[in-house]
C-alpha cells in the first residue's frame, strides 16, 4: 500500500509539474516553471517625481509592513520575467512549492523609511539553492519597492504578456 501511495503521490507532482509548465534545467534536478523568476537590470531614471509611501505586506508576514518610506526616483531596475536554467549545481535541491508564473516586469525603486520602523534581524528561508539563514541589514537607506510595470512598444502601448 506505501509503494502504491508513493507511487500516486510521485504522479500527481509530475502532473502538476507539467501543468505549471516546469522542466529539469539540465537534469540538476532543479525544476523551473517558466516565467517563474525575474532577471533585473539596472537603469537610470528622468522622471523626476516624489512620492512617500507605506507598504502592507500580506496578512502571513504583517511584520514586514513599512510606514512612511520616501521612493527615490533616480536609480532603479527593470525585471523582467525570465526561467533560469541551472547549468551546474553541486548542492542538494530544495523540497519546495512549485512557484507561480509572472506575467508583468517590474520597476524597482530604492527608498528610504522612517527609523521607526522595527526590522527584523533574521530571516529562514528556502529557495532553489537551497536552506537559507538571513540576516536582515538594518541600512533604512538600502530598501527597494518593485511595483508592477509594462514595456511599451512603438505606438506607446503596454506590452501585455499572455501565456
Amino acid at each position: 500500500m506505501k509503494t502504491f501511495l508513493s507511487k500516486a503521490f510521485a504522479l500527481f507532482i509530475l502532473v502538476a509539474a507539467t501543468m505549471l509548465d516546469t522542466s529539469d534545467s539540465q537534469g540538476t534536478g532543479v525544476y523551473e516553471t517558466k516565467n517563474s523568476h525575474l532577471t533585473c537590470f539596472p537603469a537610470r531614471n528622468n522622471n523626476k517625481f516624489s512620492a512617500m509611501i507605506s507598504l502592507h505586506a500580506n496578512e502571513y508576514q504583517k511584520h514586514y509592513s513599512l510606514k512612511r518610506c520616501k521612493v527615490l526616483f533616480r536609480f532603479v531596475e527593470l525585471c523582467i520575467p525570465s526561467t533560469k536554467e541551472v547549468h551546474k549545481f553541486n548542492g542538494e535541491p530544495a523540497k519546495m512549492p512549485i512557484a507561480k508564473p509572472v506575467y508583468n516586469d517590474f520597476l524597482c525603486y530604492k527608498m528610504r523609511c522612517a527609523e521607526e520602523n522595527k526590522l527584523l534581524t533574521h530571516q529562514n528561508v528556502v529557495g532553489q539553492f537551497g536552506q537559507h539563514k538571513l540576516e536582515i541589514l538594518q541600512n533604512r537607506a538600502r530598501l527597494r519597492v518593485c511595483i508592477p510595470a509594462w514595456k511599451l512598444n512603438e505606438d506607446g502601448k503596454p506590452t501585455i504578456l499572455e501565456y
